[in-house]
């Protein structure tokens, strides 16, 4: 009988669509038949197919299963390929609807001679596979038939592969299609005949060895699928012990088959049958359900027969066709498929959505048949699917998708689709604060109230809660009503208005700070170039701390604002480095400069300094001593700026003008008074008898220099100097005419004569230093009688006149010699030997403090202060020379946003310092040098080279930063896909990336710092601060998903509705060996 057989198509699709286990899954196997198909004979059992009837073959190149015969009935088709006189022909053999057998010819093969095919299988997909014998090496291949183009036409076929074989004479006798693991194989056989036994994996294309266990026994390796028991074990494979009267069975697992040697029926019968004619194992499968088991097979003589067991029966034997068109054939057909058509009642099975949408299509079939309860899965917004109910409301009885249902017996029956309400979820994000409330839970569609949590963010104050992160959403305040979603989770996200802050400047000691200026938190603002003030300092920057210690912050570069109330920038200053010169006043050996800070003491040297003809009593502010006196060791406090001046201060000597009356007596007294000053002559007049008075000399012998009575004598710088009495001897009625040289030298010599008689005035020219001489006159101070030299003069009637010299002093200049410098002042002219006053106009020099002059340009002259008395020279020009001392100036270096700059460097202006090799650091930043501008834009100075000091005042070198490069990366913290990472600069931001990870069971809520949320919260496009340095992490984070209902593991056996026995066919050649 073959009730077994009989399935309508649409049981065969919907079977097929199914991942099933275990025997289920297996009656879905391809069958290789062994060699000896039924005879050609067979076609005269019934017509062939008429020329009209639908061909089998696909035309994709796989190949039909089944037919539909056009009345609602289809028949299962089983094919063989026959080699007879050198021809590989491929027949299909089938039933019709009436009951009657036919035998087609589907395709035929042009092969070389003696090349034949064998171990024909299918697998489920209709892919159609063999082994070709060849006389050539490779001697067995495995290859793939395409489907022919027309019913009966050549076919062809592609080589898939060699096969590995290692006795070239013998051919592969069978194959069959099994999964093993799950994984799809062509299982092959070699009959015992030294040929390898083959497991080809069809996925991988990949041939491996296999075993089959046989006790010893030789065996018939043709499997089918088959699922019965023996035992209390499944078996998936059905063979024949050649040697043995019993049937066997091979189970498998991995790449093992073992052989059972006895095999029980469903009603524990032992089955058997004589194996002496040789049997082959193969064909189309019928049901294996709990009443029925049967098997089709070919004996050696070609015969056809089915075997078919029962619950109310002992196994039988039947024999189905009869004489075959060769020896030398094989077969192959889809399993569980049936071979007779019959035609079959129709109900159906609808699916209702019930407010849904997606409900699975209608399911017809047999009749009270039973079906699978689909497992397409409608959907509903807001809703979750929980299964299907015989009544919409969910009174009636329930239905899980792979529940098996029974078809009615005519008309339809529908299932309604059954829901809950979702779970969903309100989450709060804080956007980049913290303290966000926990999420609200509740039905879709339901409202919530948003709640009263208020989270914080550093430097922003909370306005509420929206939608979208960037606030262009919908706007929810505390306490308002929300409304819940269809599913998964809605968030609402903090919004944050920035506090209004401020950078306040402390001017530090000084004044004229630059005004507040107040932004949002964490904004940048430029700090100002307004310079404050402070006597005695120079302004540096601003630092964050009031000594210093913090940041660094130069005018025009970027200070970020804090997150709340005011920050401070602090005036830095570098006190002035000034100058405690002194001046000697007029003397020499003025003590070396004294440099210190502005305002700081100074130890007053005790270097004395000295001058001729004075005695140093101390130093003085002021020139002339009118300012504040400050004696050696007393502690003098430097000025704000520039260069303060002590002035030596001196005391005069007390010295004397004596007078020697030479030989004579009545010399006058001592006249005494300070050093360098006039006296008048004495007019007192010594006496001696004979001699005439002429006046006084310097020298005892008249050598020196004349001074007559009433004439200026200028005192000694110390001691006494002494005058001596000039005395003409008196001679009777002779008279004499002196001349003195009145301060000057080089008098003419006396000239004597007769009382009251003429002499020539002498032409002989005296000199005095710083004068002119201008002639002779009667009275000392000119005030007399004027004579010219060769003049007549009328001597005295008796005694001595005397000629006093007439001076002019010379016209004489003091000039000025800036000495590098310039601003010089003007020239002064004056009397020789007069006194001027020291110019108090100030030359200038780029790089230096003017200290005074010096009546040597190196300084080693006399010093001579502004205002103070200089008397000019006898003749000429004497010039005073502007003295100098190099500023002290300063290189400082600027942290410019760091800290850790290095300390200040002085020198000389326009000398050289080497640039500090100190480094100084910056949180995120790089340090690459330093620039004499902020920005950057001015000379570069690496490390250790040389800088040249400023004339005046500090240089300042700002340190130069590259931002580091930073990462911002994302962890998808159990989950995958998470994006790519984010590199930029120090202190940048990136914008949060809308990359969505997945996690299976759980719904992406956003980004957070730390991967418990215990961090900040980031979503998606929000904007993120790049770290100083190395890398940021943000992790997703997940909200489990609501577990769905369970599914039952095993689908409902299918049972098969019973179909009718056809008649039994005629046995026929004998001739098949095996």
């Amino acid at each position: 009988m073959f009730s077994k057989f009989n399935y309508r198509l649409a049981h065969l699709a919907g079977a097929k669509s199914r991942q099933l286990s275990g025997r289920h899954r297996k009656s879905f196997i391809a069958v290789a038949l062994s060699m000896g198909l039924i005879a050609a004979a067979l076609a005269a059992v019934s017509p062939a197919r008429a020329q009209g009837d639908p061909p089998v073959e696909a035309q994709s190149g796989e190949w039909s299963c089944t037919r539909d015969l056009g009345d609602g009935t289809q028949q299962g088709i089983l094919y063989q390929i026959v080699y007879n006189n050198g021809q590989n022909i491929l027949y299909s053999y089938s039933e019709d609807g009436s009951g009657a057998w036919s035998l087609d010819q589907e395709a035929t093969f042009s092969l070389s001679s003696g090349q034949f095919f064998n171990a024909l299988v299918m697998t489920p997909a209709g892919d159609m596979y063999a082994v070709l014998h060849r006389n050539s090496n490779p001697h067995h291949r495995l290859v793939k038939f395409n489907a022919p183009a027309t019913v009966g036409g050549v076919a062809s076929y592609d080589v898939v592969t060699n096969y590995p074989s290692s006795n070239t004479s013998k051919a592969v006798n069978s194959a069959t299609y099994v999964e093993i693991n799950g994984d799809p194989y062509l299982a092959m056989s070699n009959n015992g005949k030294n040929i390898n036994d083959e497991l080809y994996n069809v996925s991988t294309g990949v041939f491996s060895d296999w075993d089959i266990v046989n006790n010893g026994n030789s065996k018939d390796a043709v499997w089918a699928p088959l699922g019965i028991t023996s035992g209390g074990a499944d078996y998936q494979m059905v063979g024949i012990d050649e040697n043995s009267a019993n049937t066997v069975l091979f189970s498998t697992s991995g790449s093992t088959a073992t052989l059972a040697t006895t095999l029980t029926d469903l009603n524990g019968n032992s089955m058997s049958w004589d194996t002496s004619t040789g049997w082959g194992v193969g064909g189309s499968f019928g049901s294996t359900n709990a009443s029925e088991q049967n098997l089709y097979f070919f004996r050696n003589d070609g015969l056809l027969f089915e075997w078919e067991q029962t619950s109310d029966s002992t196994a039988a034997l039947t024999q189905i066709g009869s004489s075959t068109p060769s020896n030398d054939n094989d077969g192959a057909s889809c399993g569980n498929v049936g071979l007779e058509a019959k035609a079959i009642v129709i109900t159906t099975l609808a699916y209702d959505a019930n407010g849904g949408s997606g409900a699975p299509s209608d399911q017809s079939g047999d009749a009270s048949s039973d079906v699978t309860v689909s497992d397409t899965t409608p959907t509903r917004e807001g809703y979750s699917f929980t299964g299907w109910n015989t009544a919409a409301d969910g009174s009636g009885t329930s239905y899980a998708g792979n529940d098996s249902y029974t078809l009615p017996a005519s008309g339809t029956d529908t299932l309604y689709a059954q829901w809950d309400p979702n779970t969903v979820t309100l989450a709060y994000d804080a956007n980049g604060g913290s303290g966000a409330p926990n999420d609200q839970s509740g039905d879709s569609f339901s409202d919530v109230t948003v709640s009263d949590t208020t989270p914080t963010r550093e430097g922003y104050s909370f306005t509420g809660w929206n939608t979208a992160a960037d606030g262009s959403g919908d706007d929810y305040p505390a306490d308002s009503a929300y409304t819940l979603p269809a599913s998964g989770t809605d968030t609402l996200y903090a919004q944050w208005d920035p506090n209004t802050v401020t950078l306040a400047y402390d001017a530090n000691g000084g004044s004229g700070a630059p005004n507040d200026q107040s932004g949002d938190s964490f904004s940048d603002v430029t700090v100002s170039d307004t310079t404050p003030t402070r006597e005695g300092y120079s302004f540096t920057g601003w630092n964050t701390a009031a000594d210093g210690s913090g940041d660094d912050y130069p005018a025009d570069s970027a200070y970020t604002l804090p997150a709340s109330g005011t920050d401070t920038l602090y005036a830095q200053w570098d006190p002035n480095t000034v100058t405690l010169a002194y001046d000697a006043n007029g003397g020499s050996g003025a003590p070396n400069d004294q440099s210190g800070d502005a305002f700081s003491d100074v130890t007053v040297s005790d270097t004395t300094p000295t001058r001729e003809g004075y005695s140093f009593t101390g130093w003085n502010t002021a020139a002339d001593g009118s300012g504040d006196d400050y004696p050696a060791d007393s502690a003098y406090t430097l000025p704000a700026s520039g260069t303060d001046t002590l002035y030596a201060q001196w005391d005069p000597n007390t010295v004397t003008l004596a007078y020697d009356a030479n030989g004579g007596s009545g010399a006058p007294n001592d006249q005494s008074g300070d050093s360098f000053s006039d006296v008048t002559v004495s007019d007192t007049t010594p006496t001696r008898e004979g001699y005439s008075f002429t006046g006084w000399n310097t020298a005892a012998d008249g050598s020196g220099d004349d001074y007559p009575a009433d004439s200026a004598y200028t005192l000694p710088a110390s001691g006494t100097d002494t005058l001596y009495a000039q005395w003409n001897e008196d001679v009777v009625g002779q008279a004499t005419l002196a001349y003195s040289a009145n301060g000057g030298s080089g008098a003419p010599s006396d000239q004597s004569g007769d009382a009251s008689s003429d002499v020539t005035v002498s032409d002989t020219t005296p000199t005095r230093e710083g004068y002119s001489f201008t002639g002779w006159n009667t009275a000392a101070d000119g005030s007399g009688t004027s004579y010219a030299g060769n003049d007549s003069y009328t001597l005295p009637a008796s005694g001595t006149d005397t000629l006093y010299a007439q001076w002019d002093p010379n016209t004489v200049t003091l000039a000025y010699d800036a000495n590098g410098g310039s601003g010089a002042p003007n020239d002064q002219s004056g009397d020789s030997f007069s006194d001027v006053t020291v110019s108090d106009t100030t030359p200038t020099r780029e790089g230096y403090s003017f200290t005074g002059w010096n009546t040597a340009a190196d300084g080693s002259g006399d010093d001579y202060p502004a205002d103070s008395a200089y008397t000019l020279p006898a003749s000429g020009t004497d010039t005073l020379y502007a003295q100098w001392d190099p500023n002290t100036v300063t290189l400082a270096y600027d942290a410019n946003g760091g800290s850790g700059a290095p300390n200040d460097q002085s020198g000389d202006a326009f000398s050289d310092v080497t640039v500090s090799d100190t480094t100084p650091t910056r949180e995120g930043y790089s340090f690459t040098g330093w620039n004499t501008a902020a920005d950057g834009s001015g000379d570069d100075y690496p490390a250790d080279s040389a800088y040249t000091l400023p004339a005046s005042g500090t240089d300042t070198l700002y340190a130069q930063w590259d931002p580091n490069t930073v990462t911002l990366a994302y962890d998808a913290n159990g989950g995958s896909g998470a994006p790519n990472d984010q590199s930029g600069d120090s202190f940048s931001d990136v914008t949060v990336s809308d990359t969505t990870p997945t996690r299976e069971g759980y719904s992406f809520t956003g980004w957070n710092t730390a991967a418990d949320g215990s961090g900040d919260d980031y979503p998606a496009d929000s904007a993120y601060t790049l770290p100083a340095s190395g890398t940021d992490t943000l992790y997703a984070q997940w909200n489990e998903n609501p577990s769905p209902d369970p599914v039952p593991d095993d689908p409902p056996d299918v049972v098969l509705p019973p179909v009718s026995e056809p008649a039994d066919p005629t046995p026929g050649n004998p001739s098949y060996t095996g």
